[in-house]
């Protein structure tokens, strides 16, 4: 996910990488931001006139992912959270940060959400 210029897939080791080690390789400023992600995400849930089961098996996880999130305090992945943040038609970024991406950084993720071999030569690119 890329947002002002923080590409949180690059701090994330894997797709599978958990939300809460994504959150303690990032700076505070960012750590605070992610602070609420949950809120948003029930929020959004809520706006989109979704319940928590019927979003998760939209984003074709198990029904009771999301329920296991936000009211057990379980821990997402990244590529689950995408799959979510799809499925809702919400920017990662502001489920995350609580700010949208430019267009240009959500076309960038797509491209790399869809292809680990792209991702990973679009980081050694932008590494370099």
């Amino acid at each position: 996910m890329l947002c002002h210029g923080q590409n949180l897939y690059a701090i994330a080791d894997t797709d599978k990488t958990p939300i809460a080690d994504v959150r303690s390789k990032i700076g505070r400023a960012m750590e605070y931001a992610m602070a609420d992600w949950r809120e948003r995400l029930d929020r959004t849930i809520s706006e989109r006139g979704e319940t928590m089961r019927s979003a998760s098996l939209k984003a074709g996880l198990g029904h009771n992912y999301i329920h296991g999130i936000l009211k057990e305090g379980k821990d997402s992945t990244v590529d689950r959270l995408l799959a979510i943040c799809k499925a809702l038609n919400v920017s990662p970024a502001f489920i995350l940060l609580g700010q949208d991406a430019p267009p240009e950084a959500e076309a960038l993720l797509l491209l790399m959400q869809n292809s680990p071999e792209r991702r990973q030569a679009i980081l050694a690119l932008l590494r370099s």
